[in-house]
């Protein structure tokens, strides 16, 4: 009953309520930052993932790299990376080395109904980094390698990312 009483409402307002369409998102351009400590004794490769807290609107409770929105103000994606990274973490620019960034890719989550435009990086940690201090967006943080990645429940095709950045023939540790 009243589910009739509400259409007929409808109707009565106009078509115009009747025939809006929605329109698909463009897809939200966010940066990811893998960020590499440095190379350990026999040559392994480990980077931070960041456990989600239960103050940002997405992943609660999830790992992930280092990641943000690109917002107005940012003149490049990289300046981006390093504002999420500064924000997120209290490294400067002088605490990081940018070692790669790749080309664009879109991943779709089916879940949240979103797209997202992801631009990833590689940094490393320079020597004599200070230590990382977290932000409200995340509760803790570890080095992994990226065989650990599986151990962790982290947020959707995270695994993606991170082989692109690895596999890239310019990835240079």
């Amino acid at each position: 009953m009243m589910h009739r009483a509400f259409s007929q409402s409808l109707q009565r307002l106009g078509s115009r309520y009747l025939q809006t369409k929605i329109t698909p998102q463009r897809p939200r351009a966010i940066v990811s930052s893998f960020i590499c400590s440095p190379l350990g004794p026999n040559g392994e490769i480990k980077f931070a993932i960041f456990k989600r807290s239960q103050d940002v609107l997405n992943y609660r409770g999830k790992w992930a790299v280092c990641s943000g929105s690109i917002e107005p103000a940012d003149e490049t994606p990289e300046a981006a990376a390093r504002r999420e990274i500064l924000e997120e973490t209290r490294l400067s620019d002088n605490d990081i080395q940018l070692l790669l960034k790749i080309a664009p890719f879109n991943i779709r989550d089916v879940d949240l109904g979103l797209e997202w435009e992801i631009h990833s990086f590689a940094w490393r940690l320079t020597k004599g980094v200070k230590s990382i201090v977290l932000d409200s967006e995340h509760t803790e943080y570890c080095f992994i390698e990226r065989e650990e990645l599986r151990l962790f429940d982290h947020v959707p095709l995270l695994d993606v990312g991170m082989n692109k950045i690895f596999s890239d023939p310019n990835f240079e540790p």
